[in-house]
């Protein structure tokens, strides 16, 4: 006597294992991202720190040897770079403000997409700044200051180490743009919210 074959609930029979198991295998092999989609070049040196925002599709980076850089996500290219622009850590804000620390130069400083200068904050001589983040809505900034310490290595490795490089123009305390001197009197250690595009607390 055979044995009556199975049905589902549709009334087709099963597909047998092995056909299910390949199926399966394909579609998570479709899901999954198999190596790099795009490798973004242009830094010659170690990267300092990098920023992402996918709603513009830009990364925006810094090393100690090249100026700030700004890649397309999509496309896997270098937009821009913006030439002289010295950072040790780099934000990039949903309306397409770079914000960019120097800790040689204890100043904060932000720029368009297209490299021009919005605002600059000179920081105390006495903190420095260990985080910073831009809001969501692209308003304003966080700015984590801390005190130096006596012996702190950071401090003294500021001091010695520059990123310039020759022929890179200085961009002075005083901006050009905004025709004021703009200070950050605050203390260390403390926790600051800035507008981005005046840099004032």
């Amino acid at each position: 006597m055979s044995e009556p074959s199975t049905v589902t609930d549709t009334g087709t029979p099963p597909a047998s294992s092995s056909t299910t198991a390949t199926n399966l295998a394909e579609k998570s092999r479709r899901c999954r991202i198999e190596g790099p989609i795009h490798v973004l070049r242009g830094h010659h040196r170690e990267i300092l720190c990098c920023c992402v925002n996918s709603d513009l599709g830009i990364v925006v980076s810094c090393s100690q040897s090249s100026d700030v850089l700004l890649h397309s996500i999509r496309r896997g290219r270098l937009i821009r770079r913006l030439v002289g622009v010295e950072a040790h850590s780099v934000c990039l804000s949903s309306e397409g403000v770079v914000m960019t620390l120097n800790k040689c130069q204890n100043s904060l400083n932000t720029y368009t997409l297209n490299g021009k200068p919005i605002a600059r904050a000179q920081l105390p001589l006495s903190g420095c700044v260990s985080c910073i983040e831009i809001s969501v809505d692209g308003k304003s900034a966080l700015i984590g200051m801390n005190s130096y310490q006596e012996n702190d290595e950071t401090s003294n490795n500021n001091k010695k180490i520059s990123l310039k490089k020759p022929g890179a123009a200085d961009f002075n305390l005083e901006s050009e743009d905004t025709g004021e001197h703009n200070r950050l009197d605050v203390p260390s250690p403390s926790i600051c919210f800035l507008d981005l595009y005046t840099l004032k607390v």
